[in-house]
């Protein structure tokens, strides 16, 4: 079931996060990578704070949070991830749906977001066209990912 944000979800969305990226992404990243995209603690007043304010959601079952997403009101989607023991089975697609239906309420006509090489192919099959391959420097480390958008309208 998709939930709107509120801060009590923060702490486990963060877990997800953290233990996603170190599982799911480790296919196409170094660990030294993985360490500076997901350290392992955060600046939880800044992470409420993002999501906050943007549109944020989370795909809920059992009390567990099994993914999670957010749009700003320009169309960029910030975060988007599903929790590593749940991949496959349409939390994505299901999330996807529900930012896609907000930025048409909200006359937002193209979706973009930064990608990781592992999540380029879901986006993809969603629509998204790649647009440029981007490198981004955390911590003297480089990190590959893809620019991409979907034309909504």
């Amino acid at each position: 079931m998709i939930k709107i944000y509120k801060t009590k979800y923060c702490k486990e969305m963060f877990k997800l996060f953290y233990e996603t990226v170190h599982t799911i992404n480790s296919s196409h990243y170094s660990k030294k990578q993985l360490s500076v995209w997901a350290k392992d603690s955060i600046d939880f007043d800044n992470w409420d704070n993002k999501f906050k304010n943007s549109y944020t959601i989370i795909y809920e079952k059992n009390n567990i949070i099994l993914g999670f997403s957010n749009v700003d009101n320009k169309g960029y989607i910030d975060m988007f991830y599903v929790h590593k023991n749940f991949q496959n089975i349409k939390i994505g697609k299901s999330l996807l749906l529900e930012i896609e239906k907000y930025a048409k309420d909200n006359k937002i006509s193209i979706l973009h977001t930064y990608s990781s090489i592992t999540a380029k192919i879901f986006f993809e099959r969603n629509g998204f066209i790649l647009k440029n391959k981007n490198t981004v420097i955390r911590d003297n480390i480089s990190l590959e990912n893809y620019y991409m958008h979907k034309v909504l309208y």
